[in-house]
């Protein structure tokens, strides 16, 4: 096959990633876990298995499965001690 013809995989960014790692374990999202699952399946997803197993190795996994490239994780600048915890950039 030609290399103009040759199949092109696209390598994504994504913008959306909150690890289990230090300041994000106070976040809502895994403090309140059973209202956070609910919340999410309530419209209409599932929790990826990493969220379920609370595994950094099975998140970096479907992130390479997903052909996400690179994982970009933003601070969270809510009320300091608030329910969304302070995750500083």
């Amino acid at each position: 096959m030609p290399a103009s013809q040759e199949s092109v995989v696209h390598r994504i960014i994504g913008f959306c990633l909150r690890p289990l790692a230090p300041g994000f374990v106070d976040m809502y999202l895994y403090r309140r876990t059973e209202q956070t699952l609910g919340m999410t399946r309530q419209v209409g997803f599932s929790p990826a298995p990493s969220v379920l197993t609370e595994s950094m190795e099975q998140c970096l996994a479907e992130m390479d499965h997903a052909s996400i490239a690179i994982g970009v994780v933003l601070g969270r600048q809510s009320n300091e001690g608030g329910r969304l915890a302070w995750i500083s950039n």
